[in-house]
């Protein structure tokens, strides 16, 4: 079981298969897009691939965090191992959004459903697709 933590993207694109993470590591992989096209990879190359908030900007990092030289995404890009460290004692529930890149512009995510599951520590390895979750910062 491996997690992707907002994988690399620069110095990764076009992705170079023989160093970036894929399903083929793991018999589960699970990645957390948390700042997808800045510092995160934008590709999907989990079992579960999870998206809180969309996976590109975080709540409560500035605006420029995802444009910014001086910030590079950092505020984004750290929330995701931030989110994985609260999910060990807490759940975050997240719902399917297949395919996330039509599905999510338009608005057709929903972080409620009847079967959610749990993103980060308690992801059951069962879990396959692509999922949104809302979350908080601070967690």
């Amino acid at each position: 079981r491996i997690t992707g933590l907002d994988p690399a993207g620069p110095l990764f694109f076009p992705p170079i298969r023989a160093r970036n993470i894929d399903k083929s590591d793991a018999k589960f992989v699970q990645i957390i897009h948390t700042n997808m096209g800045t510092l995160g990879d934008t590709t999907k190359d989990g079992h579960a691939d999870f998206y809180p908030n969309g996976g590109v900007q975080q709540p409560n990092c500035a605006a420029g965090d995802t444009a910014s030289p001086n910030t590079l995404g950092r505020c984004s890009h750290w929330y995701a191992y931030q989110l994985y460290a609260a999910s060990i004692t807490r759940d975050f529930p997240a719902c399917p959004c297949n395919p996330f890149r039509l599905a999510y512009p338009l608005g057709l995510c929903s972080a409620s459903c009847k079967t959610p599951i749990t993103l980060g520590f308690n992801c059951p390895s069962t879990a396959s697709g692509e999922f949104y979750a809302k979350t908080t910062n601070p967690i």
